[in-house]
């Protein structure tokens, strides 16, 4: 079930950014591209699930380029009219609709858990290499930069939906 969820993780996230934020993302593996360990991470956004197993958060970090490109995008706006008020909002609901979509797609009638408001924070001295070479992180390439998602918690959704077949 594991390689099925992170197929499952990968293409909610390909297919919620390329609708919402107009930005294609493609796995590491796909695009064949590696992630520069040394990379500043910018900002992080993250949302709680608490299941019957397991309260976690599911994060995202973003590189700068791609957090500016992907609130200028979604509030079509000029990226000179950008400020982080709005960047940290629409990356709030990046994290919101993403992890949402995928719940209702693991878990349809809504029993594994819930969300909680999502939370948006700069991350001071963090770099990619920081979070790559944990278990359930997957990096995705776009042409503006790299996002990271630590997705662990939602393991335990999956979990549930195979005990219930």
């Amino acid at each position: 079930m594991a390689e099925t969820l992170q197929q499952l993780l990968c293409q909610t996230v390909a297919e919620v950014y390329e609708t919402m934020f107009f930005t294609y993302l493609e796995t590491a593996e796909e695009s064949g591209y590696t992630p520069d360990p040394a990379q500043v991470v910018f900002l992080e956004a993250a949302i709680g699930l608490h299941t019957k197993a397991k309260t976690g958060e599911v994060h995202f970090y973003y590189s700068e380029a791609l957090a500016r490109h992907i609130a200028t995008n979604f509030l079509g706006i000029d990226a000179s009219q950008q400020d982080d008020s709005r960047m940290r909002d629409t990356l709030g609901e990046a994290a919101n609709m993403t992890v949402g979509s995928l719940l209702g797609k693991l878990d349809p009638q809504a029993v594994c858990g819930t969300l909680t408001m999502p939370e948006v924070r700069q991350l001071s001295g963090r770099t990619m290499g920081d979070f790559l070479g944990q278990p359930d992180t997957i990096a995705f390439h776009s042409d503006f930069g790299w996002l990271l998602m630590d997705y662990g918690v939602v393991k335990t959704c999956s979990k549930y939906q195979e005990e219930r077949g």
